[in-house]
């Protein structure tokens, strides 16, 4: 009996490789054409229906398209509204693959895992070199349940096999348990369907238990869908709830219609699958269609009811608002003019923020606004600073219609190096200040810290306006750094004696990340006179350089 178990570990191996490959090709392409296109598609309800057949085809996984959707939404791509009906479809995308296991493709498999594995070694294909490494898992895939079917059909006609079989508990509720269970790791629905038609091919399991490892998927989707994605937050969170929501009320609802027909008998789903084939393998994959069907019934029945639980189970944070750019936009990369001048407002918006960042210290007034922690503001500057960093990237691949373009590029991007660096700085200030033990000299020194680096940052806001003066004055502030910071280390070291070793270290730390905020003002502001002369900035010193 163990000779066959290698045959059947093989194609399991071959199988899940397959899958994986299959749902990796589709991250080969999330570019700003990917995602503004499956933005643009879920605004209009045919073509949401088209795009999450498709992706669930593609991915083989609806909760892959959940976490998809979360990201455009996080990107403002999309509103969770929109994405709903994207993410129901996606659930019949997953019955592709149950359909083919029907078709005979041994012959398909061997061509395509061939063909596929050239092209993508030696880079063959041309402009569908893309659909190499994809049509090779695919190719993997359908040798692996190849192999599965052959292993598991010698295995089970083993006298040892059938004897350790009629031991096992002759339960449908404990494969639908099964099915759930090997949900979670398996992480797609249609796999561990194909293992189930598999194993009743390899006479394991009979037809109910088939079924009811089918109708299990949907809880084991419904329950990884919920604590997989538990690390989302707001509205990022209410598309996958959403989809842990429909799929555990669909596996309760086949369920309860599974029992009514095996104790009632009287016919209501799989009574009507019957009559229209006769071929097993064939009603099984109708059952599995049925199945995905009952999960996008229930999504629109509950689609029009969810917005209000959504947002109670998930509510939106303030760290999703602020993570999203304010100005630029995917359609926006096509015109570098356009690009470049959305990408400068961008800039300044950050620059805007990072007055808060003093403010979450405690000592300034907000102006009655509620100031997010100085941690939550970071992390929504540095995802905006992603999506900036990309943009410009875009950008940087289109082919520049001129010299002054390509300068003016170089300096936007430049000033958002520096801009990264400031705000380090200011955020490791503010950090630093907050972790000083109480005291009136402690007191005293942050109120001064924060007073001048308000001044300065509110200084920079007014240079970004573009007026000769602005840029003029936040220059002359900034242009001795290093006399500022070693002056202030002299008086508050002489000022407040009664400072300790500690708070003393901690003091100085903060005037250098002070002195290094200042430089890069000071560079920023050169960068800002580069509309007089667009090439002397590009020959500033890099933000890595020693500021003295």
């Amino acid at each position: 009996m163990l000779e066959f178990l290698p045959i059947v570990l093989a194609g399991l191996g071959l199988y899940f490789m397959g899958v994986s490959g299959i749902r990796s090709s589709l991250q080969q392409v999330p570019g700003i054409r990917f995602r503004e296109s499956i933005g643009r598609a879920s605004r209009h309800p045919v073509l949401a229906a088209v795009t999450g057949f498709l992706l669930g085809t593609v991915t083989q996984t609806s909760i892959g398209v959940a976490v998809i959707f979360a990201g455009l939404i996080a990107r403002g791509l999309s509103t969770v509204r929109q994405a709903l009906p994207v993410i129901a479809w996606s659930n019949m995308g997953l019955v592709v693959l149950v359909f083919l296991n029907n078709l005979p493709v041994t012959q398909v498999a061997l061509f395509l895992i061939g063909f596929g594995g050239i092209c993508a070694n030696f880079g063959f294909g041309g402009r569908f070199r893309g659909l190499m490494p994809p049509l090779y898992s695919l190719g993997m895939l359908l040798y692996g349940l190849r192999l599965m079917k052959d292993g598991l059909y010698q295995l089970s006609a083993h006298p040892q096999f059938e004897s350790f079989m009629a031991q096992l508990p002759a339960s449908e509720l404990l494969a639908f348990a099964f099915g759930a269970l090997l949900r979670i790791p398996v992480q797609s629905s249609s796999a561990v369907a194909l293992i189930g038609i598999t194993m009743y091919e390899g006479r394991i399991f009979t037809e109910q238990k088939t079924i009811m490892l089918f109708y299990g998927t949907s809880l084991g989707t419904g329950f990884a869908a919920y604590f997989l994605t538990s690390h989302l937050k707001g509205e990022m969170r209410q598309v996958a709830l959403f989809e842990a929501i429909v799929n555990l009320s669909a596996g309760v609802l086949l369920l309860g219609f599974f029992y009514l027909e095996k104790l009632g008998h009287f016919s209501l789903l799989e009574g009507h699958v019957y009559n229209l084939t006769g071929h097993i393998q064939s009603r099984l994959a109708l059952v599995f269609l049925l199945q995905q069907s009952v999960c996008v019934a229930f999504a629109y029945l509950l689609m029009g009811r969810m917005s209000g639980i959504l947002e109670k189970l998930a509510p939106r944070t303030v760290e999703q608002d602020l993570s999203r750019p304010r100005f630029i936009h995917d359609e926006a990369a096509y015109d570098i003019e356009t690009g470049l001048s959305l990408a400068k407002q961008e800039i300044k918006g950050l620059v805007a923020r990072l007055p808060d960042y003093l403010r979450s210290a405690g000592c300034e007034s907000s102006g009655g606004r509620a100031v997010p922690p100085v941690a939550v503001q970071h992390q929504s500057f540095l995802a905006v600073i992603n999506e900036l960093q990309s943009f410009l990237a875009v950008l940087s691949d289109r082919r520049l219609k001129s010299h002054l373009t390509s300068v003016n590029l170089l300096q936007v991007q430049r000033r958002l190096d520096l801009l990264c660096g400031m705000e380090e700085a200011t955020f490791q200030v503010v950090h630093q200040l907050q972790g000083l033990k109480p005291s009136p000299a402690v007191a005293t020194i942050r109120h001064n810290v924060i007073e001048s680096l308000d001044a300065l940052l509110l200084t920079a806001l007014d240079a970004f306006g573009g007026q000769q003066e602005d840029i003029a004055i936040l220059e002359r502030l900034t242009s001795s750094p290093g006399e500022v910071a070693h002056r202030l280390r002299q008086d508050y070291m002489n000022a407040h004696e009664d400072l300790g070793h500690e708070e003393r270290a901690a003091v100085v730390a903060i005037i250098t990340q002070q002195e290094r905020v200042m430089w890069l003002l000071n560079q920023i502001s050169k960068t800002l006179e580069a509309h007089l002369a667009p090439t002397d900035s590009v020959c500033n010193p890099l933000p890595g350089e020693n500021p003295s």
